[in-house]
């Protein structure tokens, strides 16, 4: 964040030298776009002042002839033509119809400020990058139905910011565009959102709740880190990912309601989250919603279990649910699982088979390393995936076969599995990660598919009794150079199994 503020420093320091010269003074936000002042159109940085003075006949008219557009704020069924208030800055910009303004910076007093509707005549269709950055005495800011874009950063720092309605026109929140609002206690976010972005609303430490509506798609890394005032979170029934670290450290977040559209939650999501309530059954917590309440296997409250069924219902298996379970010998996984989290079964010591249900498409980053004694996996035929380290250091690991969905083999992936002794690639196989195959000492014989575009930087390493078997003719161009980095005998154009 740091390189960040230097970088906006040294920008808006520019950008408030040009806008002076035409008679601005201020805080002047920059967003990348395209600037039009050939059209015969207005001045492109022009205050709110003169927008009072100086609306012409053709905004009067327009205003009459749109009294049936869309809600502002979600307040009224009309489209109301806002007058701006004194001291935004706004910047002449092409759009896909033509011309409109941006707010590129603020540069008034008032500590309610209205961002205007029309300006000369024109749409205002977007607040720019780091346009309210650090204004920090502004405490509420009614944004019109025209903006349909608010850029990153927007309101970074508005530290006396208190409560925000966002318009139904709004598609995206972007990355940091409420970073650091402290004092922000309620936001309403329009009913049209399909992407809250990275860091969207990071260190908001008096929001206090938040409802996701049906619209959202996608909750970004960080989306809510830090909200340490953030109690409960009510996700509509459209998201499908949720980022890592999304609402890391939200101390005092006691409840999540998670729909059963959500396909992925990420690495550190709920870190933290030390208040977090769980329905618990047969020594599982999980996390769901009201019709389904075991959507999200986050852990086991018995690292001593050795046997365990997760409930049917389940969609994700969490990080680290039974990292470290010494005593688990035996689970039962029903076919509503499509995913198996990060580092799932880590050093399970005493897990010697494993068979997951054909619903299972990802197996994530070491789910099943240093599980010393498995011995025998089935996958699913629906895979599509096979995480970096996802069987690093199974040593007793002695034959797996690849599902013919399997697109990715991660990095490490197999990686000092001694007992491998051969290995068949499907035809699907696309990408093998670097170190996937390194210091399997028993793997004798691995079948290289045609439709294997990269190889990574010494898969096969240290596997001095390997024999490689290429059904292509040659090496192919985004292999690593160093992919058969110990130089074990390789058969171009093999025909066989």
């Amino acid at each position: 964040m740091k390189k960040k503020k230097r970088f906006l420093l040294a920008l808006l320091s520019v950008t408030v030298v040009s806008a002076a010269a035409i008679g601005f003074v201020g805080c002047v936000g920059d967003k990348g776009g395209n600037n039009d002042n050939s059209s015969g159109k207005s001045d492109s940085l022009s205050s709110a002042t003169e927008n009072s003075s100086e609306e012409d006949s053709s905004s009067e008219e327009k205003s009459e002839s749109n009294q049936d557009g869309e809600t502002i704020g979600g307040n009224s069924s009309e489209e109301e033509i806002l007058e701006g208030t004194e001291g935004i800055v706004y910047e002449l910009k092409t759009t896909n119809d033509g011309y409109g303004y941006g707010v590129t910076g603020y540069a008034g007093t008032a500590t309610e400020v209205t961002i205007a509707s029309r300006y000369n005549g024109l749409p205002v269709t977007s607040i720019d990058w780091a346009a309210f950055e650090d204004c920090t005495s502004v405490t509420n800011i009614i944004i019109p139905n025209s903006i349909t874009s608010i850029d990153s950063f927007a309101f970074y720092g508005c530290t006396g910011l208190t409560e925000l309605v966002l318009p139904d026109s709004i598609t995206c929140i972007e990355y940091g565009t409420f970073s650091d609002c402290s004092n922000l206690v309620r936001i309403s976010i329009g009913k049209n959102v399909k992407i809250i972005d990275e860091n969207a609303f990071e260190k908001c430490a008096n929001l206090t709740e938040i409802v996701i509506p049906d619209s959202v798609e996608s909750i970004g890394e960080n989306a809510f880190a830090y909200c340490s005032s953030l109690e409960t979170v009510m996700i509509r029934g459209s998201v499908i990912s949720i980022g890592e670290d999304a609402f890391f450290d939200c101390s005092n977040l006691a409840e999540i309601i998670i729909p059963d559209s959500v396909m992925e939650i990420g690495y550190g999501a709920f870190f933290g989250c030390n208040r977090l309530q769980y329905t618990i059954k047969d020594e599982l917590a999980y996390l769901g919603n009201g019709s389904n309440p075991y959507v999200y296997l986050a852990t086991t409250k018995k690292k001593s279990l050795s046997s365990v069924t997760i409930t049917t219902g389940c969609k994700l298996i969490g990080e680290g649910a039974f990292a470290e379970c010494k005593a688990l010998t035996e689970v039962v996984i029903p076919d509503t699982v499509t995913s198996i989290g990060w580092g799932a079964f880590h050093d399970c010591d005493n897990l010697r088979r494993f068979s997951m249900p054909n619903s299972v498409t990802r197996i994530e980053t070491s789910a099943f390393s240093d599980c010393d004694n498995l011995e025998e996996v089935t996958l699913s035929n629906s895979l599509t995936s096979i995480g970096d380290h996802a069987f690093h250091l199974c040593k007793k690991l002695t034959t797996i076969t690849i599902p013919n969905n399997v697109q990715n083999i991660g990095e490490y992936a197999f990686a000092n599995c001694e007992s491998l002794v051969g290995m068949v690639l499907p035809d699907g196989v696309t990408n093998i990660g670097a170190y996937a195959f390194q210091q399997c000492s028993g793997l004798m014989k691995i079948v290289i598919p045609v439709s294997v575009k990269a190889i990574g930087y010494k898969a096969f390493n240290g596997n001095g009794n390997l024999t490689i078997y290429c059904k292509a003719e040659r090496k192919q161009s985004d292999w690593s150079s160093s992919w058969n980095y110990s130089n074990c005998p390789v058969v171009w154009g093999y025909t066989g199994e």
